[in-house]
């Protein structure tokens, strides 16, 4: 415990010491030296332990933090560290060979993959950490294909070169069947498993060594060996020699440049490369993967790793986004991440796009139609905050005291501009850009269970708790159960829900008892129609009569949509729908959202529905509580009418298994009424591509590894709803309800 104090001590002190270099270049080029970066993976692939090197070598760390002793800088939450893995992303920012690296750490396992969401609606590049033994994996999958959605440039680092299975070839393979890409190699490894030394720099001509019996700690230092050298083994050389003739002849293929000179049979300088190489990374419609390699736990090959980052991936500059012509010069930014501090409070995460942002300045939140002041401004170092006077373009800020703001909000300056610039892009929103930064992309929960406190005393911490991390997390939902009353949790996993329910008592210091987990399913109709529904009831003395002419139109059922809800605008119908006041009108649409979310079987949203008003009569005494019910009653009424069905949630599986227990696990996922789409195999591991219904998957994990002998790993994560068979429609009400349907 004193060790640990002391080296807190010792990164407060660095912080204060690097900090100022952080900031130097005031220049209007300083954020070209900028380099905004997230570490992405399947989990145990190395993330952490390479993060915790990088700062190590920065000078953030005296000693290498490590996961399995529980004391690494990024991996800073209590759940991180008993558990072994990432939670939450994590933001730090060092300097690196004259540039600034602000990078976020980002979690492996499925159920926080909102984490990885938000992480990559702002970064600028991103470092796909892969398993030299496993190469390409399931999650892997999954957090390419989110950082291709959102348009982030990639390098890869095969890591784990020194595990005794490692296969480099296999690992490149996986890269070019399951990614899509072709490995455009700048480094190749010298030697494999226990022989892993070093690499071949395809780019600078040189090998790069690290010698494990120097007294030189933690590989600090690396030896640079020259091919022309005659230091240099001479099957290193030639290897060495050939892999950069490769990596000429695959650039020329897209560089002019370089194709000139192979032509002409001049010499191709290595800037001239690295050039070409950095175009490649920022050209989103290449299909080369700039790949290096290494060892993060033996401390081989990160420095090269941090050089890549500098040399490749681009800079804030190198980012075009149209929505910054409209700001001109002034602050613009996007707010990604919330955590709440025991002493600091709310703390919001920004991406500072445009302008400059200041202590004490007022900001006005574009989405919220709100202003506020920074009280407090900072930049993080995972769970350190350093104090600032201001946050320059390009850079990720951390607001305190923000009261009205949530994640996914654009916030700009407090001033009559921001306001006009939204006011005339709502008059005529076609061909002008929005002024609004597109939000975060948040799944939809597919797990929720009920939540409650040992005892009473205790429900209004428990509120509490949970108002702090549902805005801290988007993915996670809490409603109040309009049946029975209790307070329903829903996310996107077991695990998920589990470590919730460890942070409150963690970190709140409420006990609370989880319900049986549920699946959250949907409901749909099956058969469209119009009927006009009378709303009757008495007040006292007073008769309320309400006529609501209503109509139920059912989507396309081979691609569910969320509902919608529209006036009609035949002529009939809108000569009389016009005659409603405001207030009416917002009574109808509070009736048609609180209607939708409650079907008609077991009172889950529906979906793949449209309702369509045709006409509305209501009485002197219908206040607008009362047109709320009525509108509720008559969707209930048409759904009822309609034949409705179950929908489930329909889960994707990334599978990747040894050879020998393919047949096993084939097996299982169709016997739980799964369906394989896609199986590709590399050497002595199989990849699979599987649909499956989540209900079948409860406690999928632990089963997996049972049959399978520790063989497998999949990631899972939502792909579509879709509707049951009668039978197992039957199956699931009497899941929920405890009791079979009549």
């Amino acid at each position: 415990m004193e060790a640990l104090k002391q080296f807190g001590l010792f990164r407060r002190l660095l912080l204060t010491r690097c900090f100022p270099k952080l900031c130097r270049h005031e220049s209007s080029d300083a954020a070209q030296r900028i380099r905004n970066v997230g570490i992405m993976a399947h989990i145990d692939a190395g993330k952490t332990t390479t993060t915790e090197r990088m700062l190590y070598y920065a000078g953030y760390t005296s000693h290498l933090g490590e996961v399995h002793d529980g004391d690494t800088v990024m991996d800073y939450m209590e759940q991180e560290r008993d558990r072994g893995i990432t939670i939450s992303s994590a933001a730090i920012t060092f300097p690196w060979n004259d540039h600034q690296v602000n990078l976020i750490d980002t979690p492996g396992h499925v159920d926080f993959t909102i984490e990885v969401e938000r992480a990559l609606r702002v970064l600028d590049g991103g470092v796909v950490v892969l398993d030299g033994s496993a190469g390409v994996e399931a999650q892997t999958m999954t957090v390419w294909r989110q950082a291709q959605r959102n348009g982030v440039p990639r390098i890869a680092f095969i890591n784990k070169m020194d595990k005794p299975n490692c296969d480099w070839d296999l690992s490149l393979q996986s890269i070019q069947k399951r990614l899509n890409r072709r490995p455009l190699l700048i480094q190749k490894p010298i030697g494999q498993g226990k022989s892993f030394t070093g690499l071949l720099d395809l780019v600078e001509k040189s090998a790069l060594i690290w010698d494990s019996s120097s007294s030189e700690k933690f590989g600090r230092n690396y030896r640079v060996i020259s091919f022309d050298s005659p230091e240099c083994p001479r099957d290193w050389s030639e290897e060495g020699r050939q892999g950069h003739m490769d990596l000429i002849g695959h650039l020329s293929d897209g560089h002019p440049d370089i194709a000139e000179r192979v032509l002409m049979d001049e010499s191709i300088s290595n800037q001239l490369l690295k050039t070409s190489l950095r175009a490649e990374v920022l050209n989103p419609e290449s299909q080369n993967l700039v790949t290096l390699c290494g060892s993060a736990y033996k401390n081989i090959g990160v420095q090269p790793l941090m050089n890549g980052i500098v040399d490749y991936l681009p800079s804030p500059k190198d980012i075009r986004y149209p929505f910054l012509k409209i700001y001109g010069s002034h602050f613009c930014g996007l707010v990604f991440k919330i955590i709440h501090d025991p002493n600091k409070g709310a703390l919001n995460f920004v991406r500072v796009y445009q302008g400059r942002l200041e202590e004490g300045a007022s900001i006005y939140n574009m989405t919220r139609g709100t202003s506020e002041k920074v009280t407090q401004l900072m930049v993080a170092f995972a769970d350190d905050f350093k104090a600032v006077s201001a946050v320059e373009a390009g850079n990720i800020a951390v607001i305190g005291g923000l009261r009205d703001t949530f994640t996914g909000d654009t916030l700009v300056p407090s001033s009559s501009k921001a306001r006009n610039v939204v006011q005339e892009w709502e008059k005529n929103p076609r061909g002008l850009v929005s002024p609004y930064l597109s939000g975060i992309s948040v799944p939809n929960p597919v797990f929720y269970c009920s939540i409650e406190p040992i005892a009473v005393r205790y429900q209004t911490a428990l509120e509490k708790a949970l108002a702090n991390l549902v805005r801290e997390d988007p993915s996670l939902h809490v409603n109040l159960s309009k049946e029975t009353g209790q307070t329903v949790l829903s996310g996107m996993g077991e695990l998920h829900l589990e470590i919730i329910r460890d942070r409150i008592l963690k970190e709140y210091k409420v006990e609370t008892d989880l319900g049986e987990l549920m699946i959250a399913y949907r409901e749909t109709p099956t058969t469209s129609l119009r009927q006009t529904v009378n709303y009757a009831k008495k007040i006292y003395d007073t008769n309320i009569a309400i006529q609501i002419d209503l109509s139920l139109n059912v989507g396309a059922p081979n691609e569910i949509q969320p509902s919608s809800f529209k006036f009609s605008k035949t002529k009939d119908d809108s000569t009389q729908l016009e005659t409603l006041k405001a207030f009416q009108i917002k009574a109808i649409w509070k009736g048609y959202n609180d209607g939708i979310e409650l079907g008609p079987i077991l009172g889950y949203p529906v979906l793949n529905s449209c309702f369509t008003l045709h006409s509305v009569e209501l009485c002197r005494e219908a206040t607008p509580p009362l047109i709320s019910a009525a509108m509720g009653y008559a969707m209930n009424q048409l759904m009822k009418e309609a034949s409705m069905v179950l929908l489930e949630p329909i889960m994707r599986l990334d599978v990747t298994v040894e050879k020998e227990a393919m047949a096993v696990l084939n097996q299982d996922i169709l016997r739980r009424r799964g369906t394989i789409e896609d199986t590709d195999l590399l050497g002595e591991l199989n990849s699979m591509t599987a649909f499956a219904p989540l209900a079948e998957l409860r406690g999928y994990s632990n089963h997996v590894r049972t049959i399978t002998s520790g063989k497998a790993f999949f990631g899972m994560e939502f792909s579509h709803y879709e509707g049951m068979t009668e039978a197992n429609q039957r199956k699931a009400i009497e899941d929920v309800t405890g009791f079979a349907p009549m």
